[in-house]
């Protein structure tokens, strides 16, 4: 919705493009009111970043993931070990393939924030608010990768190319969601193994999304990755920390 704003100005006043800047924060503090329904210093905002490791699958299951919800604290607490003990202690702990070359040296975690979509935008914000039977939906319930790497739009409905099963994050080996205690962060960890995951070896693993159904939904993000070459006995791990935050 657009409205006409009429102020009166004082000559002196600093113009940009020609445009006084106070009237177009004030018709772009309105138009922000009328869209979100808040002021701009009060707009939630969601941010995601994504982080992939690529492992020997049997090396994985060392970890003991497990699954269902039930487990949700147990899977992130090992995660969160594992990736303490490859910082601080390298030697003692499962050791991920190296995935990318950086330059002169090898790279074992890829890591790199992600869009979210405009529908899964709105499907969390109706969840918020229970409208259009969304409370229902569970929110953020699967994971699932894809072999295209169209640079992300948040436009897109989901996966351009999706390969492999959707996995749901309460009931897949491995897979949790959780936002920790005295946490403002929503946690997503899921696996996903070559061997039976449903892909078709070896796949050029592209990009990664979420979803809230288990098939067809709504897209809720999408992230283009490097390359990632899938073969027979391999596994990746990825885990997703969504951050709350005043804008």
């Amino acid at each position: 919705m657009f409205k006409l704003v009429s102020l009166h100005l004082a000559p002196d006043v600093q113009k940009v493009d020609g445009i006084d800047i106070r009237l177009k924060e004030k018709i772009y503090r309105e138009m922000f009111y009328d869209k979100f329904g808040c002021e701009p210093e009060h707009a939630k905002v969601k941010h995601q970043r994504w982080s992939f490791m690529k492992f020997v699958g049997q090396d994985l299951d060392t970890l003991n993931l497990k699954a269902g919800r039930q487990h949700k604290n147990h899977n992130l607490a090992k995660i969160e070990q594992l990736r303490q003990e490859l910082r601080n202690n390298p030697a003692t702990t499962i050791k991920p393939l190296a995935i990318i070359r950086s330059g002169s040296k090898d790279v074992h975690e890829f890591t790199k924030d992600n869009i979210l979509l405009e529908d899964g935008m709105t499907q969390s914000a109706s969840r918020d608010t229970g409208d259009s039977g969304e409370s229902a939906t569970g929110g953020v319930t699967h994971a699932q990768l894809g072999t295209s790497n169209a640079g992300e739009d948040e436009t897109h409905a989901g996966l351009q190319a999706a390969t492999g099963n959707r996995k749901a994050y309460d009931s897949a080996t491995g897979g949790s969601r959780s936002v920790p205690a005295d946490s403002k962060t929503a946690k997503y960890i899921m696996p996903f193994y070559a061997d039976t995951d449903g892909y078709s070896l070896p796949v050029v693993i592209r990009e990664a999304g979420q979803y809230n159904a288990a098939a067809s939904g709504v897209g809720h993000s999408r992230l283009v990755t490097p390359d990632f070459t899938l073969a027979a006995g391999e596994a990746i791990l990825s885990q997703i920390n969504e951050i709350m935050a005043n804008g």
